[in-house]
């Protein structure tokens, strides 16, 4: 006799959190479709920044390069690392969801 294993809900929902996990990491690692730091990317996440975000950059930067300190500039990479990362990482999490919503199979965990 062969015995099926019961699988509860809250382990499907940990396997799929786990494959979503996965699938956005490698989305966003430099072999990934959205590493935030390939060219086009980075020009997508600048193109959809928010205006009010947009008028800040210029402002950063020229804080950055009057004060010449080297906190005032890694603030403003800070900042705008930020901004890219956000951008592509929500952009990461919806298309994870979705490519995993496509294959899940709870019960074939590879």
């Amino acid at each position: 006799m062969i015995t099926i294993p019961y699988t509860t809900q809250d382990e499907i929902d940990e396997r799929f959190d786990l494959a979503v996990q996965l699938q956005k990491e490698y989305l966003l690692s430099e072999r990934g479709e959205m590493y935030p730091f390939k060219p086009e990317n980075l020009q997508e996440a600048i193109a959809e920044m928010q205006i009010d975000m947009l008028a800040l950059l210029p402002a950063y930067a020229h804080v950055a390069n009057k004060f010449k300190t080297d906190s005032a500039k890694i603030n403003f990479a800070e900042m705008f690392l930020k901004v890219v990362n956000d951008y592509w990482d929500k952009a990461a999490d919806r298309k994870a969801i979705k490519d995993v919503q496509k294959n899940f199979d709870p019960l074939n965990m590879r």
